[in-house]
């Protein structure tokens, strides 16, 4: 059965990457590439780690015992990326990051920021509960709509389902879904779960959920 995972709540950290070349700002001669590689990676697909965030500084005490982290964008620890690697090698891209204690203070973790790509379309939307599951339509500056999925008060009921078409999920043991509107909703299969246990000895991430 596979499990969700999320950023946010009890634990969550104020991070700050340092600037990097495809950060916000407007499109310039100069910039264009970077830009053009960030929204690459924002959108899963692999992108030039040169114009990604490598380095950040969190302001408070930064202590982080779990093997995945959020904010809301994905994190692990080197030693998991060699776990999903042995069982999805070449699929998702991995790149190193440090995180400081303080804007000037020394390096407190190292982290591997996840690019989860090729995102499938698992969740089946009619069976699921919908308290937490609902159809969200959005509408782009060119008018264009896209139903998107929205899962909204999974920390509430303990008892909700997702329902997920497992012929879509084939062989893939870590996921992004292509039409959830949450981009720190990741999914993540139980053999990769059952994998991960010696790394998890102080939980998985900041919310869980066997769904």
């Amino acid at each position: 059965m596979p499990y969700l995972m999320t950023g946010g709540g009890k634990g969550k950290y104020e991070l700050h990457d340092d600037p990097f070349p495809g950060e916000g700002g407007p499109v310039t001669p100069e910039n264009r590439v970077a830009k053009s590689s960030y929204n690459k990676f924002l959108r899963g697909e692999r992108a030039d780690p040169e114009h990604l965030p490598r380095t950040g500084y969190v302001p408070e005490p930064f202590k982080h015992d779990k093997p995945f982290l959020a904010y809301p964008r994905l994190f692990c620890k080197p030693e998991v990326k060699a776990v999903i690697e042995e069982l999805e090698p070449g699929i998702h891209q991995f790149v190193p990051y440090q995180i400081r204690q303080g804007e000037d203070g020394p390096v407190v973790a190292e982290f591997e920021y996840i690019n989860l790509c090729e995102p499938l379309d698992t969740i089946d939307v009619e069976p699921s509960d919908p308290r937490i599951v609902r159809l969200a339509e959005k509408v782009d500056h060119h008018e264009e709509r896209t139903v998107l999925i929205s899962l909204g008060g999974l920390r509430y009921f303990d008892d909700a389902h997702i329902a997920l078409d497992e012929t879509k999920i084939g062989n893939r043991h870590l996921w992004a879904e292509k039409r959830c509107r949450d981009s720190s909703i990741t999914f993540i299969s139980d053999k990769l779960y059952e994998a991960l246990q010696p790394y998890c000895t102080q939980g998985f991430i900041d919310f869980f959920k066997t769904i």
